[in-house]
């Protein structure tokens, strides 16, 4: 294991994550600094090699390639997350794979109007439900009532 890229990514993800925020309240579309950050976090984790720390990294990379409707990457972030999570065992990475794939189904319906995509984002939040509720990940339950909300409303 690379420790020191590992920091480095770690690094990178903290600042990385907070542009995303910022960028998202600010409402101004702007995700240069954010996508900047969260790439290197993804590039030095990955180098890294540390397994239990790279879902973490495609995770967040995947929320903001949604949020720049970037969707075929953000699925293939997502995709490659949930497979070392389950692989792993990572439950609470998983969960949380789960749930990003559905908010990407809902808005890949919202950009595109394809309701196959609504029902795949019900589908998924259904997975993350029953997930969530067995393994008792109740820090979760406020991000399911938001899918509720959205796909159900």
């Amino acid at each position: 294991f690379n420790y020191d890229a590992m920091n480095t990514g770690s690094e990178y993800l903290s600042l990385g994550r907070a542009h995303l925020v910022y960028a998202v309240l600010a409402n101004r579309g702007d995700f240069s600094r954010a996508a900047e950050l969260l790439e290197a976090a993804a590039s030095y984790v990955l180098a890294s090699n540390m397994q239990d720390e790279i879902p973490r990294a495609l995770f967040h990379r995947a929320r903001l390639r949604r949020h720049m409707r970037d969707f075929p990457a953000a699925h293939a972030d997502l995709n490659q997350a949930l497979a070392i999570a389950v692989r792993g065992e990572m439950r609470l990475y998983e969960a949380d794979c789960l749930l990003e794939q559905a908010r990407l189904a809902y808005d890949e319906n919202l950009h595109t109007g394809d309701g196959r995509k609504l029902a795949r984002a019900r589908e998924l939040r259904s997975q993350a439900r029953q997930l969530v509720e067995a393994i008792h990940y109740h820090r979760r339950l406020p991000d399911l009532e938001i899918l509720d909300r959205a796909v159900d409303g």
